[in-house]
């Protein structure tokens, strides 16, 4: 029998009472004129309709597709099905694609959603399973070195916290962000408790509070993929040095675009951990989202709506998202307008914490630089009117053409921190 591949069917999410869309909503809490809303008024408003869901349920099952996992809050039905099936079912070729110990799906065609659930259904998504997403740390495996305490030569977390103003005494009780949950979400790698150890140890705190959450079959690795598990601990580590009382929800997903969507759909319903916070390092080329570009959009606005602020990572490339592509292109989802796009400088820091200089983060010859610029896929959002942008070398100050990224920016690199 063929392996059995999980694919997220969404269905559409109704209307507020109002008759406004989830993006229409999503605009008002942006721009502050309509109220977040709790799980529940959510669900109400803009979950999926109950008959909707029960009607693509019972078509999965009358095709012979198994159904993995229901949601109405996140508006879809998992289904597990053979290649063979989804080829029959979706008009589409699927294809075995073999990497080292690693096997993989891609299809060719259009997915063609059936006359019988059309109506109601918005994207399947998770037909597609090959690795597209890259970690945007860039790890320097030197052995860290010791801390001089007359000195901020390799400023921590908490060094930056005090620079940039954020609400820390030195010296204070460590409770910052309490009460509070931080989501992250990794599409790969994972952390032990040795490295928490030897990390936070160095500083002087404590280990962070960590609930690990699987996301279509995503796991902590414990370490196992080391080049994914340096993002992972870069991200546990800034979070929980400024905000170390607060709870880290690490959403491990799969790195595909539908575990991708997955988790930030989850993440607007987890009444288990309530984040207020996502964060997210991890992305490619703007232009290769295609066909996947609107549901990621519609995850990140029910977060939007929910009160949960998303911040995305710029990226590592300059203007060439990954891969190094030599065209205009940009790292999304950090171009979303529906997140906080995060870009890199280089900081230094006075004995007294003032910012002594900073500046745009790159490497010399250009091999990696914050990303950052204009989309040429979203309109320029209402918040950035009347901005401008220049392109260098050469250009002119114009007004903004699209989304413009970053939206902030604090120090990239010298974190030192221990990972396996």
């Amino acid at each position: 029998m063929s392996d059995q591949i999980l694919a997220s069917i969404y269905v559409r999410r109704d209307r507020h009472e109002n008759g406004m869309t989830l993006q229409e909503y999503s605009d008002g809490v942006s721009a502050g004129t309509l109220p977040i809303l709790d799980h529940d008024a959510f669900v109400y408003q803009f979950g999926a309709v109950e008959d909707e869901i029960k009607l693509v349920e019972e078509w999965a099952v009358a095709q012979g597709l198994h159904i993995f996992e229901s949601h109405a809050g996140m508006a879809v039905v998992k289904v597990k099905g053979t290649p063979e099936q989804y080829n029959s079912l979706f008009g589409i070729s699927l294809t075995t694609v073999f990497e080292g110990d690693k096997t993989y799906y891609t299809y060719q065609g259009q997915v063609t959603v059936p006359s019988e659930i059309n109506d109601v259904v918005q994207s399947v998504l998770g037909l597609d399973t090959r690795p597209v997403f890259k970690p945007t740390a860039i790890l320097d495996n030197s052995t860290p070195t010791d801390l001089d305490p007359n000195l901020i030569s390799a400023p921590t977390p908490v060094d930056l916290a005090l620079a940039y103003n954020f609400p820390r005494a030195p010296g204070s009780d460590l409770v910052q962000g309490k009460g509070t949950c931080v989501a992250i979400v990794e599409l790969g790698g994972g952390w032990t408790t040795q490295n928490l150890n030897s990390t936070f140890g160095r500083i002087g705190q404590p280990n962070p509070t960590i609930v690990d959450v699987s996301i279509d079959g995503g796991g902590n690795d414990g370490g196992a993929d080391s080049n994914s598990s340096g993002e992972v601990m870069l991200d546990i580590y800034c979070v929980g040095a400024v905000a170390p009382a607060c709870k880290i929800a690490m959403y491990f997903a799969p790195n595909t675009f539908a575990a991708f969507v997955d988790a930030m759909a989850y993440c607007a319903v987890d009444t288990v951990n309530n984040p207020s916070v996502m964060s997210i390092s991890w992305g490619t080329n703007d232009t290769y989202f295609g066909y996947y570009l609107t549901a990621m959009d519609v995850a990140f606005q029910a977060m939007n709506v929910r009160g949960i602020t998303t911040f995305v990572a710029s990226g590592d490339y300059g203007v060439r998202a990954v891969n190094g592509a030599t065209t205009y292109t940009l790292n999304h989802p950090s171009t979303s307008p529906y997140v906080v796009a995060a870009g890199g400088t280089v900081i230094s820091i006075n004995n007294d914490y003032t910012i002594a200089s900073e500046v745009p983060w790159g490497t010399s010859g250009g091999t990696w630089a914050a990303g950052g610029g204009v989309s040429t896929i979203y309109p320029v959002p209402s918040w950035q009117t009347g901005l401008t942008s220049k392109l260098y070398p050469g250009g002119s100050v114009s007004a903004l053409t699209g989304r413009g990224t970053p939206d902030v920016s604090a120090m990239a690199t010298g974190y030192q921190f221990y990972y396996a």
